[in-house]
């Protein structure tokens, strides 16, 4: 999220509040007293309409209190969460749908982690995988497809925003419907690659 989007709804959410009990203050007093016949035909009007304003700011206000924040700045970096792939580990043989187990210190409430895999050389970059969190300490994910036979790849996880899921849901949908899953090229500054990572190769079941 930009800068100028976090200023604008920093904004929206402190107005809200004011809005809906100026709107509700209003509709009683019109209600009271209408004021003088001239005026009668938008005093009717208003009474109409300031409720629907009233209720629309207030629970808009409700609902950025009650929606779950997203700090950010706390995604970053994965620096302070210590993610980890533990099995399996750089240079061993895998199937294509080998079971990938993880740790963590702290496991992000932010973000999820996504095992991507990574060609440096051609610069692709795909998902394939959320992980559980085991609540230990640990992490699995158990990916569908990991590469072909004989592949080498390497084993990625990132942090994940809520902005940067969107790409995924975007990525996965544009697979199933094509059957074909092209590479990401570009990766937006949402998605946070952690420094752990290994190499393996897709051995035959």
């Amino acid at each position: 999220m930009s800068a100028n989007l976090e200023v604008l709804a920093a904004w929206a959410q402190i107005l809200s509040l004011p809005l809906s009990i100026v709107s509700l203050a209003l509709t009683f007093i019109i209600w009271i007293y209408p004021g003088p016949p001239r005026i009668a035909p938008i005093a009717r009007r208003l009474r109409s309409f300031l409720p629907y304003v009233f209720i629309a700011a207030f629970f808009f206000w409700v609902g950025t209190w009650l929606r779950p924040s997203i700090s950010y700045d706390s995604i970053q970096s994965c620096d302070s969460y210590k993610i980890a792939i533990l099995s399996p580990m750089s240079g061993e043989t895998v199937t294509q749908n080998e079971v990938i187990h993880g740790s963590y210190s702290i496991f992000p409430k932010n973000a999820e982690i996504w095992i991507f895999t990574v060609d440096r050389e051609l610069g692709d970059y795909r998902p394939r995988v959320v992980v559980k969190d085991n609540g230990d300490g640990t992490w699995i994910a158990n990916p569908s497809y990991i590469g072909q036979i004989g592949e080498t790849v390497e084993l990625v996880p990132f942090l994940v925003s809520e902005n940067a899921h969107i790409l995924i849901d975007y990525y996965n949908q544009v697979g199933r419907e094509g059957n074909q899953w092209f590479a990401l090229k570009t990766l937006p500054t949402d998605l946070v690659e952690c420094e752990s990572s290994v190499s393996v190769t897709v051995r035959q079941e």
